[in-house]
């Protein structure tokens, strides 16, 4: 059969994708839950640790308004007790940072690797059909490459989407209780932008799927050049492979730099907006500070806060990035996780221990012996324990009715079911095909 009609016959790997990004990483979550163990703490570290970022503002402002320009006159005592209160709130705010990135560095490297095992374990199941319509390396990068992009962004753009979330909330609040008009007008001028960014999200998700694809059939290519190297020098198709490898690279080039174009266009579009808030903003707050409406201190927290408020928005498109080269990795390994596997793994599904080998395992495990491999004695008819169940059946129980420790020879040696400990014997004795014939010889004995 040749390759192309091998192709068409296979079933291909599973291409569905959800509805939106958002949509797969909550199924990603679910593949996944060691992702969200303990969220509840690193949510409570993360916004302490978010907390800590208008620290500084109002340590600011009431440096100015209460310390130095009171009408009482300077005030040194409340302004170094002031600032010590502000290092110390940044000490515990670092402090809640780091553990906050140290339980989400964790959380991720437990989840994914979950998702790794799940992933490389329905691999296997797939038929040989099916694994020989895909390019050698296509499989190994949607469980390799592609899960890394996921690391890459729970840990570094996850983590800056939750404090960057806090601390636009954190900042819109404080802002508005020293002037709700300049909050309303932040948000008006971010409002437009916070829209587009919707539009934007379908466009990058699209190129960066195309990216993760062309990735997979990148290593594919190189793959296959690198382990069919002899077959390649013995045909002599060196400049064919050659050529193959290097329209896989332009092609792959062409489709992260067009991705990478969305990106830089929405981050050099964050940054202008953010330079005409903080001009609007200097602006409107320096009309009403002359008006009486502001104070010097409040007018600077408020510049202070609107930092705050545009750092999250300029460093989104990056966040953006990672989510969505994240969600196109999330994507490709559901497709390998959605494709029906043509080969079952055989199993039990547990193993009852009788009081009898439970009280000895128990003993060994304690006397230093729980290390040692363990070697079964079963019925060589059946998969289980059971001689009738011919073969390799499903939904059993193997039942260890004892156990027998062999100390010098390094292992432990369990009985499942009624098997007898004496040595193997056909059904049919050997003896029965044995003779003599008349002239002496003996035959049947081997």
């Amino acid at each position: 059969m040749s390759e192309a009609a091998v192709t068409r016959a296979a079933p291909r790997l599973h291409a569905a994708m959800p509805a939106g990004a958002w949509r797969t990483v909550r199924r990603g979550i679910e593949l996944s839950p060691e992702l969200t163990r303990g969220i509840g703490l690193t949510l409570v570290l993360a916004v302490v640790s978010t907390a800590g970022r208008i620290v500084v503002p109002i340590a600011v402002q009431q440096t100015l308004d209460r310390g130095i320009t009171s009408p009482a006159g300077p005030r040194p005592g409340l302004v170094a007790v002031l600032a010590g209160a502000c290092a110390l709130a940044l000490a515990v705010t670092s402090v809640a940072g780091y553990v906050t990135n140290l339980r989400i560095f964790r959380a991720t490297e437990a989840g994914l690797a979950t998702l790794r095992t799940k992933a490389f374990r329905h691999v296997h199941d797939l038929s040989v059909l099916t694994q020989a319509s895909q390019l050698r390396g296509s499989l190994v990068a949607r469980v390799t490459t592609d899960v890394d992009t996921i690391s890459t962004f729970v840990q570094w753009g996850g983590l800056l989407l939750v404090v960057s979330t806090g601390q636009l909330l954190v900042a819109t609040v404080v802002m508005a209780v020293y002037s709700w008009q300049l909050a309303l007008l932040v948000w008006a001028c971010f409002l437009p932008v916070f829209l587009l960014t919707r539009r934007l999200q379908v466009l990058v998700s699209r190129a960066y799927a195309e990216v993760r694809e062309r990735v997979g059939d990148m290593l594919a290519t190189i793959s296959e050049s690198v382990v069919g190297a002899e077959v390649i020098r013995a045909f002599a198709i060196q400049d064919r492979s050659q050529r193959r490898i290097e329209e896989r690279i332009e092609a792959h080039k062409g489709a992260a730099v067009r991705a990478q174009l969305l990106v830089a266009g929405s981050f050099s579009g964050g940054i202008l907006v953010s330079g005409l808030v903080v001009a609007v903003v200097v602006v409107v707050g320096a009309r009403m500070g002359i008006a009486g409406h502001l104070s010097l201190g409040e007018l600077l927290a408020v510049l202070f806060l609107v930092q705050l408020f545009t750092g999250p928005v300029q460093v989104g498109t990056e966040v953006l990035n990672e989510l969505q080269n994240a969600v196109a990795g999330w994507r490709r390994v559901m497709g390998v996780l959605d494709t029906p596997a043509d080969v079952a793994d055989p199993g039990a599904d547990g193993v009852r221990l009788q009081p009898a080998a439970a009280q000895k395992l128990a003993r060994w495990q304690a006397t230093g012996h729980g290390h040692l491999p363990v070697c079964m004695a079963k019925t060589q008819n059946s998969l289980s324990d059971d001689a009738k169940k011919i073969g390799r059946p499903r939904g059993f129980t193997i039942t260890v009715r004892d156990a027998r420790l062999s100390a010098g020879a390094g292992f432990v040696v369990v009985y499942a079911g009624d098997v007898l400990t004496m040595p193997g014997l056909p059904k049919v004795p050997g003896a029965e095909g044995m003779d003599v014939d008349a002239a002496g010889e003996i035959t049947g004995l081997f």
